[in-house]
């Protein structure tokens, strides 16, 4: 667009074309198309076109290379892969959160995929989203400690939350959800028995 005007400018100004002329030639010398003169041109008309001429093959060549840089640093498959997460975190209602995506949460994943319920899996490691996508629920990365994460993943409209992590993690993320979902169903793995008094009074 900076060259379209700058080349439209500059044969308002040198040929003293009326606006659309100038837009008009600048427009076809830019992208390559090769029409003739929208009028003849002099001296400074044609040094000029060769000026706008070179930007416009400048303008392409800097376009593929941006782009070609992109896809192949795979930001755009990032983008597009955030956006679909997006969309169908604000889809989900009646869902099952599964946080920690270890032995314990993955199996807890498949079973509730299986069951015919919508799964959203939390966790610290963006390497596990692949395995998470393959059993067909949807990832999100973060920490479920954190209440905003809880609620990125849709406490609020979820049916349950299964929770997976460390004990001391597990009894922060029953309370966090407890606090924000009071009626979601919460369960809770237990390494240490000595721990599952101290989940079940934290709402698990």
């Amino acid at each position: 667009l900076t060259a379209l005007g700058i080349g439209s400018t500059g044969y308002v100004i040198i040929e003293g074309w009326s606006w659309l002329d100038a837009l008009y030639m600048s427009l076809i010398t830019l992208g390559q198309v090769g029409y003739g003169e929208v009028h003849p041109l002099g001296n400074g008309g044609r040094i000029w076109t060769m000026g706008v001429i070179v930007a416009g093959f400048t303008v392409l060549v800097y376009s593929a290379a941006s782009l070609t840089a992109l896809f192949v640093s795979g930001e755009i498959k990032a983008v597009l892969r955030e956006k679909r997460r997006v969309k169908m975190s604000r889809q989900l209602h009646d869902h099952v959160v599964v946080t920690g995506f270890g032995r314990v949460g993955r199996s807890a994943a498949e079973a509730t995929v299986r069951s015919g319920r919508s799964c959203v899996v939390v966790d610290t490691s963006e390497a596990l989203e692949p395995a998470v996508e393959a059993i067909g629920a949807v990832f999100l990365k973060g920490d479920a400690r954190d209440a905003a994460v809880l609620r990125r993943a849709g406490i609020e409209s979820a049916t349950a939350l299964i929770t997976s992590l460390d004990d001391p993690s597990n009894v922060v993320v029953a309370l966090t959800a407890r606090s924000l979902a009071p009626d979601v169903r919460i369960v809770a793995r237990v390494t240490d028995v000595t721990w599952r008094n101290r989940l079940m009074r934290a709402g698990a």
